[in-house]
């Protein structure tokens, strides 16, 4: 391993490999931040109108709130995805 180093091509050339990898490595944590940004809904809806026709009346969660209610919306047991826009 000493004597590759040695050697002023290689060295030159790992030299611009870790360059390289530490370029991509900035240029994705400070670009990742913006393109979200840009994607991500300005308008994002925080309480969502949904229903639950496959739990049963008696549930705790429908005792609660009406069969189609709408609340602040996480992703749980009781709403395993995202409701789809009516």
């Amino acid at each position: 391993m000493q004597n590759t180093l040695r050697n002023p091509t290689f060295r030159h050339l790992f030299a611009a490999q870790i360059v390289a990898l530490l370029g991509t490595g900035l240029a994705t944590v400070a670009l990742g931040p913006v393109a979200v940004l840009r994607i991500w809904p300005a308008q994002d809806i925080r309480d969502l109108a949904h229903d639950h026709p496959d739990l049963p009346p008696d549930h705790p969660h429908l005792t609660n709130h009406a069969p189609r209610h709408s609340h602040a919306f996480v992703i749980d047991d009781i709403h395993p995805r995202w409701p789809r826009a009516a």
